[in-house]
């Protein structure tokens, strides 16, 4: 992909999330290639990788090559995702607190040292998500690494949400991480493994409340959008 392209579709993946996040589009409307060019005013190509790497980050679900839908957020999908979470996370938190090299305490020091500095959600989100992913790989565990890198992937659209609606949850997560990154350089493994058991209940919780606060009657199967 050449660097014009790259820059399209990454406008086009900004344009379309605002727009999502925004509540021009509910959960559960249809996103379509021709559609989405002529209101940005941008050709399909864009459009088409666009739409693909939402589906990759849970935003979108795909339906056809030309089209997909918003996902619809769920409670039940968000409480079994992270009980599953819970369950490995806080274990490889334990084993990270008695494995983890030099190299990968230095590695967590720097992503922790970015995401107290980075403002722009995609940077952010990025580095969230490789932050925890540094915590598992240091319990050298890979297939309880590769079930979890899949459990992050469906939390993608609840974590966005918080980060789209909640901003003062930023910062209270800056310091559970900061919080989880000493107990694990300290090999502290219980400190290790209560702190990564509260930091993931805080994103369940604060989705929850949101949800909760959009929510029509009909609840627990779907919701609109916070804006809608």
């Amino acid at each position: 992909m050449t660097g014009s392209r790259r820059s399209s579709a990454s406008t086009v993946v900004a344009a379309l999330t605002q727009l999502i996040l925004d509540g021009q589009f509910a959960p559960g409307d249809q996103i379509t290639e021709s559609d989405m060019a002529a209101r940005l005013g941008v050709s399909r190509t864009p459009v088409r990788e666009a739409i693909a790497q939402l589906v990759t980050q849970g935003m979108l679900v795909k339906e056809d090559n030309r089209s997909a839908r918003v996902h619809r957020p769920s409670l039940d999908e968000l409480t079994e995702i992270y009980e599953l979470r819970m369950l490995l996370e806080c274990h490889v938190a334990r084993l990270a607190a008695a494995n983890a090299s030099t190299d990968r305490i230095r590695e967590l020091r720097a992503l922790e040292s970015r995401l107290r500095k980075e403002e722009g959600t995609d940077e952010w989100l990025d580095d969230h998500a490789l932050f925890h992913r540094t915590i598992a790989l240091s319990a050298e565990r890979p297939r309880i690494l590769a079930t979890i890198d899949a459990l992050r992937h469906h939390s993608e659209p609840y974590v966005r949400l918080v980060t789209a609606f909640d901003v003062g949850q930023r910062s209270t997560t800056r310091r559970e991480h900061e919080d989880i990154l000493r107990a694990i350089a300290e090999g502290d493994a219980d400190r290790a493994e209560e702190l990564v058991k509260t930091h993931l209940q805080s994103t369940v919780d604060q989705v929850t409340r949101i949800l909760e606060a959009v929510a029509q009657p009909l609840l627990p199967q779907g919701v609109v959008s916070p804006r809608g």
